[in-house]
């Protein structure tokens, strides 16, 4: 390899390292407003549902309500967390098909542990989606 494709190599490296940070980013970001945005939810459920004076008619409202914007933001957030999987699985064959010189370490962990740590990040909504049922299910 000449200086001018290894220095094309280089870049190409930088840039492929940059961006499976960058989709790993997305997803932190994604869960962390999921979770916000759920803490919410149950605290103001959980407000509503111990108020002397709000008006029964509309803490019943609340009751699905909440639930239901629960699991929508839930369902909002695995869909996000698959789109940015879904690019890190095509940047890893980018890299795959990369020719780098020796020394450039895998941007990204090994097969069995990324596996592991999406299993994570789509279970999260997941998790979410289901507790919400259950608290629909006993509001009800």
């Amino acid at each position: 390899m000449n200086k001018q494709d290894e220095e094309l190599a280089r870049w190409q490296y930088e840039q492929l390292a940059h961006q499976i940070e960058r989709e790993d980013g997305l997803i932190n970001i994604r869960i962390g407003w999921m979770l916000t945005f759920e803490g919410f939810l149950f605290a103001a459920l959980a407000l509503a549902g111990n108020s002397t004076t709000c008006n029964a008619a509309f803490i019943d409202v609340l009751r699905y309500v909440f639930p239901s914007v629960g699991i929508l933001v839930g369902f909002l957030a695995l869909l996000a967390v698959k789109a940015a999987l879904s690019a890190l699985e095509d940047l890893k064959k980018l890299w795959e098909r990369g020719q780098y010189p020796d020394g450039y370490p895998q941007p990204f962990g090994k097969h069995k542990s990324h596996s592991h740590g999406a299993f994570y990040s789509q279970g999260l909504p997941i998790v979410m989606i289901g507790t919400w049922i259950f608290v629909f299910m006993i509001l009800k």
